[in-house]
């Protein structure tokens, strides 16, 4: 069997405090004295945002997050230079309440500090009506459920079914996302989930008029790069969007995985600075010029702070290679 690449911390960590959580860097690793001042995070790479600033190239997935989530993963990211959570109707209360103790907070006064924000996904079901009315409805429920924190989001993700996935329906979602904007149900940033099509990028980018089109998930990694092979990724730079990988870890662990790719990772993180197999599976679409979405507890600061660190992966041309190799050699 596979040992999944689980998040495992190589080298030391800052110290921080134990128990603020607004002035510190990964608090729940080590004690500091109580003269320690807040330090800046390193914000190492970061992606274009539609309408917005640029975000970091890690975003977290905090979708599966209870309706009252430990703090830990959240401080953690934040310290490791993450700037984008994305959640669900059930954790957007909470974090939308961290990121106003964020905000008020010493680390967020420091100079260059920049704002954490959230993306919420939506899901849309499928439909033979009309797209529009599909897409409307579902935002407008969203909205009414999120009611008093909806306003923290910065990124509205639509998961969409396979009926609305070709070019065609991806036009009539878009002038349903332009209409939710103007009504107050959508932010101007929306993405896409789930839709490996070119030609739906550059479709739907095209037919928005209010908004723009900030991200395109889709599952892609090292041992699933099909979104390159289909010219997804490419799409998505050509129309300056910033394609998220959904499953970084898809073929890396659990069924069905090959054994030497994990080995090939470890590997590769040995040669690069004793970074983990998950950081170099993470590091490989960051590479591409993609984003990753990485999948952590709320209780896993230790995971989140290892995710962050992601962004640190240095790969090399003679790295690049080898993975590359691999990755044809698994599509």
């Amino acid at each position: 069997a596979v040992s999944s690449p689980r998040p495992h911390i190589t080298s030391t960590p800052p110290k921080a405090r134990a128990c603020n959580t607004r002035r510190c860097r990964y608090r729940c690793l080590a004690m500091a004295d109580s003269s320690s001042e807040p330090e800046l995070p390193n914000y190492r790479t970061l992606r274009e945002l539609g309408a917005g600033s640029g975000v970091s190239a890690v975003i977290i997935n905090a979708s599966l997050w209870p309706a009252q989530p430990s703090p830990e993963a959240f401080v953690a990211a934040i310290d490791g230079g993450v700037t984008l959570f994305e959640c669900s109707e059930v954790s957007l209360p909470a974090l939308a309440g961290y990121l106003v103790q964020w905000a008020t907070s010493d680390a967020a006064a420091l100079p260059g500090a920049k704002t954490p924000s959230l993306a919420l996904r939506v899901k849309v079901e499928a439909t033979s009506a009309n797209p529009g009315e599909a897409v409307g409805d579902a935002l407008a429920a969203a909205s009414v459920r999120t009611s008093g924190a909806s306003a923290a989001v910065a990124v509205l993700v639509l998961e969409l079914p396979s009926d609305l996935t070709t070019p065609e329906a991806l036009r009539g979602v878009a002038a349903a996302v332009d209409k939710a904007n103007l009504d107050g149900f959508c932010p101007l940033n929306v993405g896409i989930a789930g839709v490996r099509s070119p030609e739906g990028v550059k479709a739907f980018a095209d037919a928005l008029v209010q908004c723009k089109l900030a991200t395109w998930s889709v599952p892609y990694g090292v041992a699933s790069p099909s979104a390159d092979a289909d010219k997804t990724l490419e799409a998505c730079v050509n129309e300056g969007v910033t394609m998220v990988s959904e499953s970084p870890f898809r073929g890396v662990a659990g069924a069905g995985a090959d054994p030497s790719m994990f080995k090939l990772l470890e590997l590769v993180g040995a040669m690069v600075g004793g970074k983990t197999a998950a950081q170099i599976a993470l590091g490989y679409p960051i590479a591409r010029g993609a984003a990753v979405r990485a999948d952590v507890t709320a209780d896993d600061g230790r995971g989140a702070w290892e995710a962050a660190g992601a962004m640190s992966v240095s790969l090399g041309d003679e790295e690049m290679r080898v993975l590359e190799e691999k990755a044809r050699a698994s599509s």
